[in-house]
């Protein structure tokens, strides 16, 4: 009767010693892999960076005022010779420290004038300060101003190009407008101005 107690002891007390090693492993491969995942994490500190605008004439805008019809292959090559009517130059910059992905936005607003000219007869032109080469969306038709999308920043102006810093730099642009050739000349003068903005996206 003692050994069958005895044998009867030693069965509940083995399941019993399984069940906490068993336990006991569970708990420690959990650990291990929670600290794992833990400790493979890395923190980066990023500072984002700042974005100026600058430009070189004295204001930041550029207007249609006795211009005259021409078409887009005259206007792609306007120089600064034309008060009014040639060219508006200015630069983004960035400066940052870290590594981030700085977006920014180029907008325009429309500066009330008197007898303004529509909208869907201003072309506008965008093109690289340096190469004056055309900016992506501008190197295939040229857009006239009702045609460009509304700014993400400003819901009352219109877009003009969309990037992003990766690092610090400095990016040129040339902003050319003229009346397209499909414009009817009036007898009254008619007047279009805008002012270009830049703003960084939050």
């Amino acid at each position: 009767m003692e050994k069958e107690r005895e044998n009867d002891n030693k069965k509940i007390i083995l399941p019993i010693i399984l069940v906490l090693v068993l336990i006991i492993s569970i708990s420690a491969l959990t650990y291990a892999i929670f600290r794992y995942s833990k400790e493979g994490r890395i923190s980066n500190t990023v500072t984002t960076g700042t974005v100026t605008f600058s430009y070189t004439e004295m204001t930041n805008g550029i207007s249609l005022e006795n211009a005259l019809p021409i078409s887009d292959e005259v206007g792609k090559n306007l120089d600064s010779g034309t008060k009014n009517n040639g060219y508006f130059d200015f630069n983004v910059s960035c400066t940052m420290a870290g590594f981030s992905n700085v977006f920014y936005e180029v907008y325009a607003t429309k500066l009330a004038v008197e007898d303004e000219l529509d909208e869907k007869y201003v072309k506008v032109y965008l093109t690289d300060g340096t190469t004056d080469n055309p900016i992506t969306g501008y190197d295939q038709v040229v857009p006239t101003y009702d045609k460009l999308k509304t700014s993400v920043k400003n819901s009352n102006a219109k877009q003009l190009y969309y990037g992003n810093f990766t690092s610090s730099g400095t990016q040129k642009f040339r902003l050319r407008m003229w009346i397209s050739d499909e414009y009817m000349l009036v007898s009254n003068s008619e007047h279009f101005k805008i002012k270009v903005n830049v703003e960084a996206n939050d």
